[in-house]
């Protein structure tokens, strides 16, 4: 797995779904926070991901995304 998330894949997500992402980096952990939570938006983030080897988990409530 890819250890880091960076700017320019973020740039890069925002183009592949159809949702509002704000990106925040906190201490070195980036948090993505969802404006829009749908099945079809989660399926295509989770797809970006693990194509980039970036391993990453969700809020309980799907509205953020913690990469490691």
């Amino acid at each position: 797995m890819r250890s880091r998330f960076t700017i320019n894949d973020f740039l890069e997500l925002e183009k592949e779904v159809d949702t509002k992402l704000h990106y925040r980096d906190a201490c070195g952990g980036g948090v993505i926070e969802l404006e829009s939570q749908d099945d079809k938006t989660i399926s295509k983030i989770k797809e970006f991901f693990s194509k980039k080897q970036i391993e990453i988990s969700f809020s309980e409530d799907k509205k953020y995304i913690f990469t490691r």
